[in-house]
């Protein structure tokens, strides 16, 4: 999930305002291949010095899944894009 967010830095920067350290994002084409420590390490630390403070799953990931744009997500998420497309084709058929 931490993946997905990290995909759309545009949302998140809108989301957490002022402070917000977009530059800490990785620039990485396949964020999968990102380890899931790192995406969490950096989420953090680009968040940290925000009026909402530190990322924290329970409080904001709910929320910013639904702020973040599909299309964005999926082209840094391979395995993100082979789940939309599979509910596409089952919820289209």
């Amino acid at each position: 999930m931490e993946t997905w967010i990290i995909a759309d830095g545009d949302a998140l920067a809108r989301f957490y305002g002022d402070d917000f350290g977009k530059g800490k994002l990785p620039t990485t084409v396949n964020l999968e291949e990102v380890s899931k420590a790192d995406i969490n390490c950096i989420l953090k630390a680009a968040t940290k010095h925000t009026q909402k403070k530190e990322y924290h799953k329970l409080k904001h990931g709910s929320v910013l899944l639904k702020k973040l744009d599909p299309a964005t997500v999926s082209a840094r998420c391979p395995s993100c894009a082979t789940l939309f497309t599979t509910l596409d084709g089952i919820l289209s058929g």
